[in-house]
């Protein structure tokens, strides 16, 4: 759940506490936009990492259903910070909750450009964690620079918070809408997927896959498994026999 570099210094370029979300894979390249959804929140979130972050200050709050890609694009913010060599964090914080300590989250806008936090719906109702999430906001708010982004599964309104004024805090940047990608994408979203991590998946194996699963999140976890199976099996790419038996396939 937890892991850093080997230095626990934040300064430089060096690339800070992560939880949660381990050491984002996911990039802006692996993501499959298609123009009927995702393509403005998309392009917006991506042209954020061309401006100037140490003097423009820009806030983003990213909201869809599970299995959108909102944390996909979260985790490739994260990726973006990095290859610019700039400090980050990633933070799930529906995995620290049980931790019952907001206060871990102190000194976030001291030591890192790029803020990324995963489900910050999932403290709605919290007065403790609510409390926390807004000082962290009016702190990094008054660095004047940088970037804060996170996900919810819905629009600020419609998440649930009581707090108003971090209600406030959360609709004073952009909310962009992270829509599921249609069916007929699915496919072509797989490959590109693997082919960002140096992998081969067929196009005829990826259509199978699609067709099987209902949404990207379904698809992932077959691909997952896929994975796994061709390291057990000291493989060295994808085949129609490992597929099968992932999909529980006779021959």
């Amino acid at each position: 759940m937890l892991g850093n570099n080997d230095s626990n210094s934040m300064g430089g370029h060096q690339i800070p506490l992560y939880i949660g979300l381990g050491q984002p894979e996911d990039t802006f390249a692996s993501f499959c936009v298609d123009e009927r959804v995702n393509s403005v929140p998309y392009y917006y979130l991506k042209s954020t990492f061309d401006n100037d972050l140490c003097n423009d200050g820009r806030f983003l709050y990213l909201y869809g259903p599970e299995g959108s890609g909102k944390t996909h694009l979260l985790k490739s913010a994260a990726n973006e910070a990095q290859l610019k060599g700039l400090t980050w964090v990633a933070v799930d914080i529906s995995d620290i909750l049980a931790l019952e300590n907001p206060t871990m989250l102190d000194g976030l806008e001291q030591n890192c450009q790029v803020i990324c936090l995963d489900n910050i719906d999932s403290i709605a109702g919290r007065p403790d964690w609510e409390g926390e999430i807004f000082a962290l906001f009016n702190r990094w708010q008054a660095t004047e620079g940088g970037v804060f982004i996170v996900t919810a599964s819905k629009d600020p309104e419609e998440a649930g918070f009581k707090k108003r004024d971090l209600l406030t805090r959360l609709e004073s940047g952009a909310s962009l809408a992270i829509k599921p990608l249609p069916q007929d994408r699915i496919a072509e979203a797989l490959v590109v997927r693997e082919r960002e991590k140096g992998n081969v998946l067929s196009r005829r194996n990826a259509q199978q896959i699609a067709k099987r699963c209902e949404t990207m999140n379904e698809s992932v976890a077959v691909l997952n498994k896929m994975v796994k199976a061709v390291m057990v099996n000291k493989k060295q790419k994808f085949t129609d026999l490992i597929l099968r038996n992932v999909l529980g396939l006779k021959d």
